[in-house]
């Protein structure tokens, strides 16, 4: 489907099988080195969460080319549908294809086509719509910098829109002094650091020691053993215990989607591996991608056995100043466990839900309820329970409901 020449065009395609996704990856590949750097809004990360959490479901590529319907694709989207059921009937969404709190934009777009694109995607809606057969647009964990352009798009156009906040992202913004942004943020950390660390090397007989590398597996092979170590810290951790007691399944798949993060960032070059080593052995790491002087925390663990000494204080300070030297700009959290993040981070970013009635009667009656009832924008959504290792152990211990 697509507009006439003199206007931008729309495509929408139906994805349902391995081969329909794999046609349209370079397209996309291209579209993103052309884009703002994100490792979420990628072929690669939209590919994996449809194989693990959704291969059944019918997929969505929504290409916008501002030019016409023979230009060069500007934006691109993959949406997945959604059913559920409401009250008055049943509902059709076009959902986004998010795993946890990632920080997505709306689209890959092409860097300064930002407000054209959300014009145009909104003015494209009812085709859309009608293409689809959808009755909602469910865009989850949007990128509240990004965000503005698609909102103010989609009130211009008197869609009724309820936005709500899903969580937060912390930031920190500007490595060029780490010393000076410790002591600003974290003054009495600092000097607890010290002191674990001093525990630390009475204790255990030396002082831990960090290893960093980045690149790929080819590149750098020392990539290979980091992440064979990381994966020993990964099974002796908290998260991994709380993803097994939810079930089998997900443990299964976190760490299917763990490996696929490792593998694309490797293929890009964009693969960070830090480790916090006692001697031979690791007892804390992050896996991380870096991107264009970002540096994107995408897991992090640490062995529950050194949890007394703080080992994730010590390699999250030791990850600041080894970026400083590196040049590195901005570390980004990503959503969710904020407690922690939030002690660190200068900067905080929403993540939001969006959603908005797009065609067909179930479409009209939600939009006709959202006008009646709009509810308090930018509410916040419950946050999961389990936001830290002290609430894993008083979830595992029975004192609060999962």
């Amino acid at each position: 489907m697509s507009t006439n020449s003199s206007a931008p065009a729309v495509h929408v395609r139906c994805l349902r099988t391995e081969e329909d996704w794999l046609a349209c990856r370079a397209a996309l590949d291209a579209l993103a080195a052309q884009a703002p750097p994100s490792p979420w809004a990628t072929w690669h990360n939209w590919h994996t969460v449809w194989q693990l959490r959704c291969a059944q479901a019918c997929c969505w590529l929504i290409e916008i080319a501002l030019g016409g319907a023979h230009a060069p694709v500007d934006a691109a989207v993959i949406l997945r549908e959604n059913h559920s059921r409401r009250a008055w009937g049943s509902l059709k969404s076009l959902r986004t294809l998010d795993w946890a709190a990632a920080r997505q934009p709306p689209l890959i777009m092409r860097a300064g086509t930002e407000r054209a694109v959300c014009t145009a995607f909104v003015a494209a809606l009812p085709r859309i719509a009608r293409a689809t057969r959808a009755h909602l647009l469910a865009l989850y964990y949007m990128d509240g910098d990004t965000l503005p352009p698609l909102y103010d798009s989609l009130r211009t156009a008197g869609y009724p829109v309820r936005r709500r906040i899903a969580t937060f992202d912390p930031q920190i913004i500007g490595l060029l002094d780490v010393d000076a942004h410790l002591k600003q943020h974290q003054r009495s950390r600092v000097k607890n650091i010290a002191t674990r660390e001093r525990k630390f090397e009475k204790e255990c007989g030396q002082r831990p020691t960090m290893v960093r590398l980045r690149g790929g597996f080819t590149t750098e092979p020392g990539l290979v053993r980091l992440w064979e170590l990381f994966q020993t810290i990964w099974h002796a951790a908290w998260q991994w215990n709380h993803l097994h007691q939810q079930s089998q399944e997900n443990a299964a798949s976190s760490k299917q989607y763990l490996e696929a993060i490792v593998n694309d960032a490797s293929a890009t070059g964009c693969l960070d591996i830090m480790l916090l080593m006692l001697g031979d052995k690791p007892i804390a790491g992050y896996v991380n991608v870096a991107q264009a002087g970002t540096i994107w925390l995408m897991f992090t663990c640490y062995d529950q056995a050194y949890a007394k000494y703080g080992p994730g204080a010590m390699i999250f300070r030791g990850l600041l100043l080894d970026s400083q030297q590196r040049g590195d700009r901005v570390i980004d959290f990503g959503g969710e466990a904020l407690d922690w993040k939030r002690g660190w981070a200068n900067k905080e970013i929403a993540l939001y839900q969006v959603e908005c009635g797009i065609g067909g009667l179930p479409g009209l009656v939600w939009s006709l309820k959202q006008r009646l009832s709009p509810g308090k924008e930018d509410a916040l959504l419950r946050l999961h329970n389990i936001q830290s290792r002290a609430d894993f152990e008083k979830h595992a211990a029975g004192e609060e409901k999962p």
